[in-house]
């Protein structure tokens, strides 16, 4: 009796072990970014750049490239000033996870 009980409540281990690492295996091959946009600015002088996101989980990563070369790339950043850059065309660049609910950037050179 005492070796059944314990096959049983082992078994009962192995299984409520095992539930949360198939949901979250099922979840992450489903999760992808689900936002995202690349925009180009032209000018010269300062470019600020700003972005406000909502979300349970909000991740973003914003990249700033010129003349083919990253000038900014970085998690969560929000609020960027690039100052000196000389006149051309500059990629602002914003990826975001799929918990981000909504997303708001303004690039403008001043």
């Amino acid at each position: 009796m005492k070796q059944k009980t314990l096959s049983i409540l082992l078994l009962c281990c192995i299984v409520f072990a095992m539930v949360p690492m198939m949901a979250a295996s099922a979840a992450s091959s489903a999760q992808r970014p689900s936002c995202g946009f690349s925009r180009t600015v032209t000018g010269e002088g300062t470019l600020v750049v700003t972005v406000q996101a909502t979300g349970s989980s909000a991740w973003w990563n914003l990249t700033i490239s010129g003349n083919g070369q990253t000038l900014y790339n970085q998690d969560y950043g929000n609020n960027v000033s690039l100052t000196n850059l000389p006149n051309g065309d500059y990629t602002v660049s914003v990826v975001c996870s799929p918990f981000t609910q909504s997303l708001d950037f303004t690039a403008v050179f001043q």
